[in-house]
């Protein structure tokens, strides 16, 4: 790893060695400058790196240094022995961060393999197995491949070169990257040391990282121990230790002591990676109890934004579930029984169009068409969403329920390897084809195949020739307003702006021309005569053969019904919320804490217009309002100072 340390040869050391008898303290003072030498002349090297949080034009690399230094930088280029690099800014390592260096880079161009190091006090450790690749995305209409896994037991195995003659574009992690079952409140290095010992240290998993970034979500043996939950002693170790070592990308629950949930997109997919545990409402004891919740209450409403907002913009979803959907045990989604219900009936109330889910946990591989996993409520939802366990990538075989159409795969014992493949194939136009592939790696490295190219065809709408940057609806004037940006508009002819009761039959409103347009540009329209009840909006751009239609963004507004058109927020002393229309019938509110702690609740008399609640005895921090009556839910976040 570089150049070995440099002991000095101190003719003074010598010397003052020959006469210690003469004076003790010369030999202490001799001493000192022989450690002050040795450290002087010490190259602070890189011990592990991986990368991570990789998009078109950015990439971040956690290094782990032997020294302290707050002059550590990533150094990124084309070429392999980083000539004409391009700098990242300056990092710190310290005690802090266990000597675990933050680094980061961008303007980088998209769809490029670069090559990374470190340079720590303007020295850069050049060693080849401290040198990293990774690729970056590319545009929106991009093919690449993804390698699923998890559940290493041990990862000195020869699963991760299989995975690595594969030359994904991403790993993607589902659970217990490690088995270490780290569980401490006191002692943070419980939970850093297991991503040292046991996934960069190990050589086979050590070279793959170096040179596949990957996405990461945990489970239970990589989080706080067997089935572990929100109640685990070492819940604020663990998210610390992934936000000291994950390259990871931006966190939605933010920094501190928080969840590990968040989202990115490559090309025309948008993963979804879900916290399964550190917010998990289930007991010590495993009992099923279909009230409680997985995700937690501000999760599932992050979740829920994030399936709506990839169905407007035309995007697959990639959910990573760390446990598998169709699973029937208590410490899956079998326990948990009620909030899959409503997931489910959120897809199909939501026409979530397009979506594959990741899973692990279970010590197999399996795949289904979709068809055995639609748990809405009527089990009538028309669109499937294929659903691919992969595991364990070196593990005990476990089968922990479901039905799938393409079978099962249970690891045979530890001494095996499993992963899954997943190939994006984006052709361009409205089509993207997703093909599944599943391979059992024996302990001498011999791989089979489990589960052959098998593909579904995802539909996603036309690639719009003019971005919409924003699209929003509000009451105004008797109506409704609609609002939109676009960028540089060309090949554009005009805008045909729709309306559906329905979300599904649309007919047109008007046209709006786009011609010879250029630089970014908003357009407004007034829709003066709304419908009673719900009326959805749909902007369709036409393009200057007047041939195509293209979909673009949809949103829904509420006419002559109960909604909240305002909440004041951040709030000081008082929370003050409007209500679009007198209510017409008594709700219930709920005032949420980011535990899912109910601290305020009350009930809102029918004919109120607002609502006004003191916020005194409500720390700092972020809550949900929760408005419930018949027929009719609502929540709302809002932030006490």
């Amino acid at each position: 790893m570089g150049t070995p340390l440099l002991l000095p040869t101190s003719l003074t050391f010598a010397r003052n060695v020959f006469n210690w008898k003469k004076s003790t303290s010369n030999f202490i003072l001799s001493a000192c400058i022989l450690l002050i030498s040795f450290f002087a002349n010490a190259q602070n090297e890189v011990v592990y790196l991986w990368s991570g949080a990789i998009t078109s034009s950015s990439a971040r690399v956690n290094a782990k240094m032997t020294l302290p230094t707050d002059q550590a930088r990533l150094v990124v280029s084309t070429s392999p022995d980083l000539s004409s690099p391009i700098y990242g800014p300056y990092a710190t390592a310290d005690a802090s961060n266990n000597l675990m260096a933050p680094l980061s880079i961008s303007g980088l161009t998209a769809n490029t393999t670069y090559y990374y190091g470190v340079e720590a006090d303007d020295v850069l450790d050049n060693s080849s197995d401290d040198i990293g690749r990774f690729r970056t995305a590319g545009p929106r209409m991009f093919s690449f491949r993804i390698v699923t896994g998890s559940c290493a037991m041990n990862s000195n195995h020869p699963v991760y070169d299989r995975m690595a003659e594969k030359d994904p574009f991403i790993f993607i992690v589902s659970g217990d990257f490690h088995y270490a079952n780290p569980n401490s409140a006191t002692n943070i290095n419980v939970h850093r040391t297991p991503y040292e010992t046991n996934m960069l240290s190990q050589a086979p998993s050590r070279n793959f990282l170096l040179k596949y970034p990957f996405a990461y979500t945990w489970d239970d043996h990589d989080f706080s121990g067997n089935n572990s939950d929100s109640t685990a002693a070492g819940r604020a170790n663990a998210r610390r230790a992934y936000r000291e070592y994950v390259p990871h990308y931006p966190l939605a629950a933010g920094s501190g002591d928080e969840p590990i949930y968040h989202s990115f997109t490559v090309g025309r997919i948008h993963f979804i990676m879900t916290d399964l545990r550190s917010v998990r409402g289930l007991g010590n004891d495993l009992s099923v109890d279909p009230s409680l919740s997985m995700m937690g209450t501000l999760q599932k409403q992050w979740f829920k934004d994030q399936c709506i907002y990839a169905r407007d913009r035309n995007l697959i979803i990639a959910w990573v579930s760390s446990v598998t959907f169709g699973g029937d045990r208590p410490d899956n989604w079998g326990g948990f029984i009620a909030e899959r219900e409503e997931l489910s009936n959120f897809f199909k109330a939501s026409a979530i169009k397009n979506m594959f889910i990741i899973s692990g946990d279970s010590h197999m591989l399996a795949l289904d068409n979709g068809t055995n996993h639609d748990f809405s409520t009527l089990k009538d939802n028309p669109k499937k969403y294929p659903v691919f366990p992969a595991a364990a990538l070196n593990q005990n075989g476990s089968n922990k329920g479901g039905t799938y159409s393409e079978g099962k795969f249970t690891n045979p014992d530890a001494t095996y390897g499993q992963y899954g493949m997943i190939d994006v194939t984006d052709g361009g136009a409205n089509q993207v084809t997703i093909t599944f592939n599943g391979f059992r790696v024996t302990d001498a490295g011999v791989e089979s195949t489990l589960i052959s190219n098998k593909s579904f065809i995802m539909t996603t709408g036309f690639v719009l020739p003019v971005t919409i940057t924003s699209f929003s609806v509000q009451p105004a004037n008797n109506g409704n307003k609609l609002t939109w940006n676009v960028e540089e508009p060309d090949d554009c002819d005009h805008f045909a702006i729709e309306k559906s009761s329905n979300g599904i039959h649309f007919t047109n409103l008007a046209d709006i021309s786009c011609k010879n347009m250029s630089g970014p540009q908003m357009y407004n329209y007034l829709d003066d005569h709304p419908i009673s009840g719900n009326n959805y909006y749909r902007i369709k751009v036409v393009n200057e053969n007047g041939k195509e239609f293209y979909s673009a963004i949809r949103k829904v507004v509420a006419k002559d019904k109960e909604g909240i058109r305002y909440v004041g927020s951040p709030v000081k002393n008082q929370l003050y919320v409007k209500f679009d229309n007198p209510l017409k019938k008594k709700m219930h509110f709920s005032i949420v804490n980011l535990l899912g702690q109910r601290v305020i609740t009350g009930d809102i008399e029918s004919g109120a217009q607002d609502l006004k609640l003191s916020t005194m005895q409500l720390s700092s921090g972020l809550y949900l309002l929760q408005i419930k009556g018949v027929n009719f839910q609502q929540t709302l976040k809002f932030v006490v100072q």
